[in-house]
């Protein structure tokens, strides 16, 4: 892996991602917490995804020692919609304010969506309004051509 990551012309990014039953996930192992801390040291950044949903939870933020949050989709679309949503995204970005972490908002589709995002302090979007989805290859191609 530390071969792949030198080789790469980019900000490392890891996303780690819960798949399962919320009944079943027990929280960190030794070596869930070993792996983290292994990605750390070759300059990985890791991410709670979808954050405030399911299963990432404010438990999290004590048991990991994460970089990023990423901003669920469900309240990115809900700006301009619905004040109670719009509240629990400004706690959101205020939380990762003041625990020093980056904050990524995903499935931005709107200009009103990027500007009130990026007004309240969201550096990284992502969504439709910037891109679709392409394959890896092609993603490589038009970065060496950028």
């Amino acid at each position: 892996m530390q071969r792949a990551l030198e080789a790469a012309e980019f900000i490392p990014y890891f996303q780690p991602v819960v798949h399962g039953d919320n009944k079943k996930w027990s929280g960190p192992t030794p070596i869930t917490l070993q792996l983290f801390e292994q990605l750390h040291e070759l300059g990985v950044m890791i991410a709670i995804d979808d954050f405030g949903t399911g299963h990432s939870s404010l438990g999290y933020l004590r048991q990991f020692n994460v970089d990023f949050l990423k901003i669920d989709q469900s309240f990115v679309a809900m700006i301009g919609v619905d004040a109670l949503s719009r509240h629990m995204l400004d706690t959101i970005i205020e939380l990762s304010a003041k625990l020093d972490l980056g904050i990524v908002a995903e499935r931005v589709e709107t200009e009103e969506q990027s500007d009130y995002l990026t007004v309240h302090g969201v550096s990284f979007l992502q969504g439709y309004l910037f891109g679709r989805p392409i394959p890896g290859a092609e993603f490589v191609n038009a970065l060496s051509h950028h």
